[in-house]
């Protein structure tokens, strides 16, 4: 496999960093790409890449003033390894943030996330490990960002906290930060922290596996996230399901083994030791493709049900319920949000 998955920061991420200084102008030293170079898991922490940022940070905000937002927001699930793919099997935004949190210590030491439970809405609180005040407020924008951007990813719609705070005075905001954090940012707080609603955290997370999560879970816990073989499967078999139903290919095991270079009895094995079906993938990829084309309201019920790979449109309806608890028509509504009312 090309790239090794792992906890921290793997190299898709790494890439996407640089280009984005080397778009900005600005030239990282010797010391700073061997700081960032990977071993063998591909583990970059967290850590090294806040420092590195942190020294460039008055280089790139003279460029770019939103720079910590927008290199957090560009790390999708699928570039955090294990945490990631945990993230995208939670099954809800609230336990999807809660495992964020219990998996801190594997991808950052610096640094510290707490989870703090309120009556009205939950704190997504970043401290020094030590459990003093974080005073930088780049190293919050960027996991406060990465957090924000994972949930409106998993999720297929947007995602803002009810307040977001920092420790620093006031600095410049951009329409990146509104468009990330909203319009109520306070500054010169006691601590740095974001604050969800519950109605956020409920949400559900389309083509989330339990049987996955549990499994990604141990392996995380026996090994320190080290392995990928779990994640390299499901993560192939997932995607190339997703291209053969929307590209009309056949999306049968056998099809898929061919596509991907081996037997199917070899596939079938693989997955067996991982705890995982052929048929867990195939309904994870369904819903996953489902809870997109459902929010274009041009595609028909049956249109979608057909392109899942469905055999009519009530087998749709019975995979749907069991999905979210809602039939297609419902689901579909409570993924578009309601259309603002004329004054």
């Amino acid at each position: 496999m090309d790239e090794a998955f792992s906890c921290g920061v793997d190299r898709r991420y790494i890439q996407l960093v640089v280009n984005h200084l080397e778009q900005a102008h600005v030239t990282l030293t010797a010391d700073d790409m061997a700081l960032l170079a990977h071993d063998g898991t591909a583990i970059v922490k967290w850590d090294s890449l806040v420092c590195i940022l942190s020294r460039l940070d008055r280089e790139l905000t003279s460029q770019d003033p939103a720079w910590a937002v927008r290199l957090g927001t560009v790390a999708s699930p699928d570039a955090r390894g294990v945490p990631g793919s945990l993230f995208l099997n939670a099954g809800t935004l609230g336990a999807a943030f809660a495992t964020a949190v219990e998996l801190d210590p594997l991808v950052q030491s610096a640094y510290r996330t707490r989870w703090i439970e309120g009556p009205e809405t939950t704190q997504i609180r970043l401290e020094r490990a030590t459990g003093t005040t974080v005073e930088n407020a780049r190293a919050c924008e960027i996991r406060f960002s990465a957090l924000l951007s994972a949930c409106s990813r998993v999720s297929d719609l947007p995602c803002k906290p009810v307040e977001v705070h920092f420790t620093c005075d006031p600095f410049p905001l951009t329409d990146m930060h509104r468009n990330v954090f909203g319009d109520n940012i306070v500054f010169n707080a006691p601590f740095c922290a974001m604050f969800l609603d519950a109605m956020t955290l409920s949400r559900r997370i389309p083509g989330s596996c339990a049987a996955l999560f549990k499994q990604l879970k141990q392996q995380l816990w026996s090994d320190g996230g080290r392995s990928s073989d779990v994640i390299e499967i499901a993560t192939r078999v997932r995607r190339d399901v997703v291209h053969a139903l929307d590209h009309g290919h056949g999306a049968s095991i056998e099809a898929v083994a061919r596509r991907l270079g081996t037997s199917t009895r070899s596939l079938q094995r693989a997955l067996a030791e991982a705890g995982l079906t052929y048929r867990m993938l195939v309904d994870r990829a369904r819903h996953e493709r489902a809870s997109q084309l459902l929010k274009d309201r041009s595609h028909s019920l049956l249109s979608i049900a057909l392109h899942l790979g469905f055999s009519d449109q009530a087998s749709f309806t019975r995979a749907c319920i069991r999905w979210s608890g809602l039939t297609p028509k419902l689901y579909r509504d409570s993924l578009i949000p309601p259309a603002p009312m004329m004054s």
